[in-house]
């Protein structure tokens, strides 16, 4: 079984207008791990970094507002969206179990 992937984000990196952030959701090929993969891609080099979900929602930034909004945005938008969405993070945070190796 292949890995699946998702992407959720992309944005730009700078300062060439082709150097470019890439963020996708992946599920790996034993459907056991749920990762977010983030690329880059730039004119002098690329490359790659896997975090766990936990670490990734501990970050601020676009990306992780992007992959909130894409799992859990409402169809109609409240006032108690953004509450929610750092109730969320908050737990996963807090509740997933500690990173492993996934190599």
């Amino acid at each position: 079984m292949a890995s699946m992937e998702r992407e959720f984000y992309r944005g730009a990196r700078g300062p060439a207008p082709s150097d470019t952030d890439f963020w996708r959701l992946v599920l790996d090929d034993t459907g056991k791990h749920l990762v977010v993969r983030h690329e880059w891609r730039t004119a002098r080099h690329s490359g790659s970094n896997d975090f766990t979900l936990a670490d990734f929602l501990g970050q601020e930034g676009a990306a992780r507002d992007a992959l909130i909004r894409l799992l859990f945005e409402e169809a109609t938008p409240t006032p108690e969206a953004p509450k929610t969405a750092n109730l969320l993070v908050n737990w996963a945070v807090k509740s997933l179990p500690p990173p492993r190796n996934l190599v």
